[in-house]
């Protein structure tokens, strides 16, 4: 029988991170277990963008230190993380103003570059875009995005580099427990001994938490990217734009295209992650394409390329849960970041592999984030309610 310090189960960007972090702090012999291949889920269907508006501050602190590593990737990885700085826009509905007021001071606080402007710097920034005369504008100069293969592969590549053993294609099938502690996780390659397990299974978290009969409150739920080709030029000069009057995202692509999304929540159906349609519905594309000409009324021109479906892993409020299990000791998890994962994942393997390692995660307080806060009444508080993907 295969024997491990430490078993991660997913490989995704969040898994990998984790992966690659324990074995940086030497750990000892880390296993990284994904049932099908590094990147071939959640994770290479996200929209990539990277950013620190969050209306949460540990959920800011958390983006904000993840966005230094995806810019400094190659020295403190290895390899290119694919970010492009773009900086990004905020349109926010009048309404709104005061939550995102609360949200640009607290945001400046913890040192994130963020300020409103005006409507005159919106036409400078993004000539192409409508904004109403009242609207609460936002501007961060260095959001982005960036690529989830080239960081999952990149935390893959350097975890195995530094000792590290990953087993694709191999499904986890059981965790065993004795006396209160982890014992060893079964797969469909056999069994490995270990007294640590971490869960970063993404959508199917809610699964794989109950083969250790952990519930883990995480809803996946089948969500569409839309990739329009407008008949003008659009590059990186253009910034991402998070909508909240039109309720769309929208941020520019490799080869003119304009990938869009949907900021619109609150009647998110249950799906299953191994089984559904993994394109954008017609009438939602087209949906989303009127909103976006709202916005940006030359974009009513672009004709629909294709797009992508792939699954969020929803908590009820919409922000991840991370820690140790109450009950079994050596059972970690790090699941349900709804939409916020790739852009959260580096900084999220180092908190983990604290977490793991010294019983406690030390560069930031992942407390906020446990799973005991559900039933505590403790769950986070969104700024805006009806966006929980801007969380």
């Amino acid at each position: 029988m295969e024997q491990a310090d430490a078993v991660v189960i997913g490989g995704g960007v969040m898994g990998t991170s984790i992966a690659f972090n324990l074995a940086r702090r030497r750990f000892g012999r880390v296993v990284l277990v994904e049932k099908d291949a590094i990147c071939s889920g959640t994770s290479g269907k996200s929209s990539a963008i990277v950013r620190t508006h969050y209306t949460t501050p540990p959920t800011a602190r958390m983006a904000l230190l993840a966005r230094r590593i995806l810019e400094n990737f190659s020295e403190e990885v290895g390899g290119e993380s694919g970010f492009v700085t773009t900086g990004m826009l905020v349109v926010a509905a009048p309404e709104q103003r005061e939550a995102v007021e609360r949200t640009v001071r607290m945001n400046a606080e913890l040192g994130i570059e963020t300020g409103f402007v005006n409507r005159e710097e919106v036409r400078r920034l993004h000539p192409l875009l409508t904004v109403p005369e009242d609207a609460a504008l936002v501007y961060e100069p260095r959001s982005g995005y960036a690529s989830p293969h080239d960081v999952a592969t990149g935390y893959a590549r350097a975890f195995t580099a530094l000792g590290g053993l990953v087993r694709q294609e191999t499904a986890v099938t059981g965790i065993e427990i004795r006396a209160g502690r982890i014992e060893a996780v079964a797969t469909s390659a056999g069994r490995i001994a270990t007294g640590h397990v971490v869960i970063a299974a993404g959508p199917w978290a809610g699964p794989v938490g109950r083969l250790a009969g952990l519930d883990l409150p995480v809803m996946a739920s089948r969500q569409s990217v839309v990739t329009l080709r407008p008949p003008f030029p659009y590059g990186n000069a253009y910034p991402v734009v998070i909508d909240l009057v039109a309720e769309v995202y929208f941020r520019p692509e490799t080869g003119s295209v304009i990938l869009l999304g949907n900021t619109r929540h609150g009647d998110d159906l249950p799906g299953d992650p191994d089984r559904y349609e993994d394109r954008p519905d017609p009438a939602l594309a087209a949906e989303l394409t009127e909103r976006l000409s709202r916005r940006m009324p030359a974009a009513a021109e672009a004709g629909i390329a294709g797009g992508w479906s792939g699954m969020y892993e929803i908590t009820p409020d919409w922000n991840p849960i991370m820690g140790s299990s109450a009950d079994i000791r050596g059972l970690h998890y790090c699941v349900g970041f709804s939409g916020h994962g790739f852009k959260l994942a580096p900084v999220a393997g180092v908190l983990m592999a604290e977490q793991v390692a010294d019983g406690r995660a030390s560069t930031l307080d992942i407390a906020p984030y446990r799973l005991e806060r559900f039933g505590e009444g403790q769950a986070l508080r969104l700024g805006y309610p009806k966006a929980g993907v801007v969380a």
